[in-house]
């Protein structure tokens, strides 16, 4: 109770740290908030380019027929990029305000949280732009968009544990944010945000499973299924994707609390 508690105290906290992350990020920037989807377009334009042009690769139809890889990839590359930033921005969060956690005690965990939060602000907005891409090249959603928030709540619980682990790993051992670029180079190659994973069932096991057992897949299978597709997604993606968020959420809550009265040493 007595973490509820502090949680709920420490709301004015978390609005002040997020606004204060967003601030930051765009501070004499003349585009402002719209370099947080430069990333995802630029990676768009580059795939949609060697895969569909160069490569000439071609996407199976979604369950209506419709065949557009962009629509297909931004599906993809938008939760990616919140779980990619949550890892990278998490990994600095407490290292970033030693001085603060030294001279003050508040809710640490309101440090990683707010990164997380900052970018999910970004994220919803490029969400909100994809929409009306995928409505203007005909791509019909609306019989499964009432689902969405179902994966977008899992996104955001799965990026705030992956933060919460790189919080405390690089705080420790400072090469952290370094391995975490390596880590999430890896993982997005090894997750089928750039290709159906369709493509891996054709190399046939392990893989295939290997492929399942990844929590990332398992949510951007939700994601296309409900915006690409214009289906309900499959109930073991669902239930996956859901159950091994709120296992990364636990396992990075706990570490961090143990960890946590040890922070004013470390930072």
């Amino acid at each position: 109770m007595g973490t509820i508690a502090e949680i709920l105290d420490s709301r004015d906290i978390l609005r002040n740290l997020v606004l204060r992350e967003l601030r930051s990020s765009y501070k004499g920037s003349v585009l402002g908030f719209l370099w947080s989807l430069l990333n995802p377009l630029v990676t768009m334009v580059i795939f949609t380019i060697v895969f569909s042009v160069v490569l000439q690769v071609k996407l199976p139809p979604n369950a209506k027929g419709v065949q557009n890889f962009p629509a297909f990839l931004l599906i993809g590359l938008l939760p990616w990029n919140l779980i990619s930033l949550s890892m990278s921005a998490g990994a600095t969060s407490l290292v970033a305000n030693g001085n603060l956690i030294r001279k003050v005690y508040f809710f640490r965990a309101a440090l990683p949280a707010s990164v997380v939060l900052a970018n999910a602000v970004n994220f919803l907005i490029g969400m909100g732009l994809l929409l009306v891409f995928l409505v203007a090249v005909g791509v019909d959603f609306w019989g499964t968009i009432w689902l969405l928030p179902v994966p977008l709540l899992t996104l955001l619980l799965l990026s705030l544990g992956l933060a919460l682990l790189t919080a405390v790993g690089n705080l420790y051992y400072r090469d952290t944010q370094y391995l975490v670029s390596l880590f999430t180079m890896a993982w997005f190659y090894l997750t089928p945000i750039i290709y159906p994973l369709s493509f891996v069932a054709r190399v046939g096991e392990p893989w295939l499973t290997l492929y399942r057992l990844n929590p990332a897949t398992a949510l951007i299978e939700t994601f296309r299924a409900i915006l690409y597709d214009g289906r309900l997604p499959g109930a073991l993606d669902l239930w996956w994707s859901v159950g091994s968020a709120l296992a990364v959420l636990a396992v990075g809550w706990m570490v961090f609390q143990r960890a946590e009265p040890h922070f004013a040493e470390e930072v």
